[in-house]
């Protein structure tokens, strides 16, 4: 795995997680979870 891959994922699972812990940001989680796969499969 490349450095850029894992500080990429590091700080997607990061946010992802950060707007999970916000009841009222599952919007903005889902869509950071959308841009991690677009990414993945990119």
């Amino acid at each position: 795995m490349s450095r850029d891959f894992r500080e990429y994922t590091q700080e997607i699972l990061q946010t992802y997680v950060y707007h999970l812990e916000d009841d009222f940001n599952v919007p903005e989680a889902l869509a950071m979870f959308h841009s991690f796969l677009k990414f993945l499969n990119s």
